[in-house]
C-alpha cells in the first residue's frame, strides 16, 4: 500500500506547474460529479475451461491527467474434466497518470483470496497480494467515455497467481 502512496507522492511533486495549477483550479469548480468515473471490465472464456471475469471500478479525476480509484473483482476458474470450479474475489485501488492525451502509465494494489479446494472454506483460501505497474492506451468514445487497454506487469507474481505476466485488461470507463 505503502508504494502506491509513494507512487501519487512522485507524480505530484514531478506534475505540478503554475499552468497546472490553473487547470486543477478550474476543474475543482466544476461539480463532483463530473469527475468522478465508473466501468471496469467483463470476461467469458469458454473452450479447455470456462472462465468468467467481472471487475467493477469507480475513479476520481483529481485532474485531467491523474485518476484515481477503486475496484472489486470476482473470477470463477473451471478447467474441463475437473468435477469442481474455483472462485476467486478481491479488491484493488489504483492511480493511473496521463503522459500524453491517450497514453497513461498505471499502477496498482491488488488483493484476491483464491480458493485451493472444493470446499472454498474460509482455512483452504490463500490471500495473493499483487503490485502491478505499467501503462494503457484509452480511446474516447464519445465526450465521457472510453475503451481502455492496460498492459501490466506483477512485480510479486507467485505459483497462486491466477493470471501469469504480462497482465493484459481490456475494459470501459464511463464519466457520470
Amino acid at each position: 500500500m505503502y508504494r502506491i502512496f509513494l507512487f501519487i507522492i512522485f507524480l505530484f511533486f514531478n506534475s505540478y506547474s503554475p499552468a497546472q495549477s490553473i487547470v486543477v483550479k478550474e476543474t475543482t469548480d466544476n461539480k463532483i460529479k463530473n469527475r468522478i468515473f465508473t466501468g471496469g471490465n467483463f470476461s467469458l472464456a469458454f473452450g479447455s475451461a470456462t472462465y468468467i471475469d467481472i471487475s467493477p471500478l469507480v475513479g476520481y479525476k483529481v485532474t485531467e491527467e491523474w485518476h484515481v480509484g477503486t475496484g472489486v473483482t470476482y473470477m470463477y476458474y473451471k478447467p474441463n474434466g475437473y468435477p469442481f470450479g474455483y472462485n476467486v474475489y478481491g479488491g484493488r485501488v489504483f492511480t493511473s497518470y496521463y503522459i500524453l492525451e491517450n497514453l497513461f502509465l498505471h499502477t496498482e494494489e491488488e488483493w484476491l483470496s483464491v480458493g485451493t479446494d472444493y470446499e472454498e472454506s474460509d482455512k483452504n483460501r490463500i490471500d495473493i497480494f499483487s503490485t502491478l505497474v505499467g501503462g494503457g492506451y484509452s480511446q474516447l468514445v464519445g465526450s465521457s467515455s472510453a475503451f481502455n487497454l492496460l498492459i501490466l506487469y506483477n512485480l510479486n507474481e507467485t505459483e497462486f497467481t491466477p493470471y501469469p505476466n504480462p497482465v493484459i485488461r481490456m475494459g470501459f470507463v464511463a464519466g457520470l
